[in-house]
């Protein structure tokens, strides 16, 4: 839709994602292609991203939308205008289980955005992670923040909102991208739920406990699959 808009196709899209998984087959699906967690005394602390206890991720549903459009148009009809899209990245790591492990696509989308955004690491106000608590997936994620933000990937903020509603498939980016406009709007990093244990090999500043106030009007959202596609967007409060 950015492109689209960026060459004078269009001045106004709506963009949007849903995932519906609870039921038979995908839940199937989730058995076999996700880590789900094993947790059974307490389902509300299953989902724990970056905590050294996690052991997989857990089904959920959710849906969200969003207009694009030119500044100009916007101001125009009386947008709200929640924030600007500074850059966008995209990447991959290959196919399947043979895939590269280091989250080179990743670490790709991020330095892809950031160019695009003409922003430094130092310079973006939090981190809406994709984490799905996945032993395995959680520290490949970590380790790409490190590779692409270098030293400034130990103090940026890092919230990962799958720790409320699960990991809906096709609406999880499209949720978390909705946290940080709305981050952004109020200047609040929503807390991490059941972190509670960090974990060495993911050395992330994470917010957890209770929303961290920020003055800083930016931030990174990603988006990573099991299957090694990735996605990473600037944004900025106006």
């Amino acid at each position: 839709a950015v492109n689209v808009i960026e060459r004078g196709s269009a001045d106004c899209m709506i963009v949007g994602g849903c995932g519906s998984n609870i039921q038979p087959v995908d839940l199937a699906k989730f058995s076999l292609y996700e880590e789900l967690s094993r947790y059974k005394d307490d389902p509300a602390g299953a989902c724990r991203p970056f905590d050294r206890d996690r052991d997989g991720t857990v089904a959920g549903e959710g849906a969200a939308a969003f207009v694009v459009e030119t500044l100009k148009h916007a101001q125009e009809r009386g947008a709200e205008i929640y924030a600007e899209i500074l850059g966008l990245g995209a990447g991959c790591d290959g196919r399947g289980p043979a895939r590269d492990v280091s989250g080179s696509g990743l670490v790709h989308a991020i330095r892809t955005a950031l160019n695009a955004a003409g922003l430094s690491p130092e310079e973006l106000g939090h981190i809406n992670a994709q984490s799905k608590a996945s032993p395995r997936e959680d520290v490949i994620e970590a380790q790409a923040y490190h590779r692409a933000l270098g030293e400034a990937a130990t103090h940026i903020p890092v919230t990962a909102l799958q720790s409320y509603f699960g990991h809906s498939d096709a609406g999880s980016g499209a949720l978390q991208l909705a946290g940080s406009l709305l981050a952004l709007k109020h200047g609040q990093i929503p807390a991490t739920l059941n972190y509670q244990t960090p974990d060495p090999q993911c050395e992330l500043n994470v917010v957890h406990g209770s929303p961290m106030d920020s003055s800083i009007g930016t931030s990174l959202s990603v988006n990573r699959t099991n299957l090694g596609q990735s996605a990473a967007v600037v944004l900025r409060r106006l």
